[in-house]
């Protein structure tokens, strides 16, 4: 059997048929998972997909040959690609984003899926590259200590 740390399944048997229920905990899963009823038979109308919500650490560059030489226009490009972290703060998927001081480059925090930061990172192309390193959680590390020692 397969054990998800953040997915507290139950069986209850009614009418003859397995009735399983799955209560989700704050923590994300790993993986997407589909959490159904099967009563007598028949599932249930209601399947719930959990959606994969994995956690990033973007480290980004700005390609200097792309910076315009004029103060105006790169005053201008700079706070287009502002603004474009606003709206990834604003809904959600950029966590934590920052500039190093008297550098082209910084870093972001991302938490979503990996379609999600492909979709993300690509609105900057060809302007900026990105090193992206997937994060595990503190949790996530001690499960692994924990099963590797069995």
């Amino acid at each position: 059997m397969v054990s998800y740390p953040h997915i507290s399944p139950a069986i209850h048997v009614w009418g003859g048929g397995a009735y399983a229920i799955f209560a989700a905990t704050p923590q994300p899963l790993a993986t997407e998972e589909v959490a159904f009823h099967y009563l007598g038979g028949q599932t249930e109308s209601t399947i719930r997909r959990v959606k994969p919500v994995a956690k990033y650490l973007v480290l980004w560059e700005v390609d200097s040959t792309r910076v315009p030489v004029n103060a105006k226009e790169r005053g201008t490009a700079w706070l287009a690609m502002v603004e474009m972290v606003k709206a990834s703060i604003k809904k959600g998927f950029t966590k934590d984003w920052g500039s190093f001081p008297g550098e082209l480059n910084g870093y972001s925090i991302h938490e979503g899926t990996e379609l999600e930061l492909m979709t993300e990172t690509l609105q900057y192309a060809p302007y900026v590259k990105f090193e992206v390193h997937p994060v595990a959680s503190l949790a996530q590390v001690e499960q692994v200590i924990k099963a590797s020692t069995k």
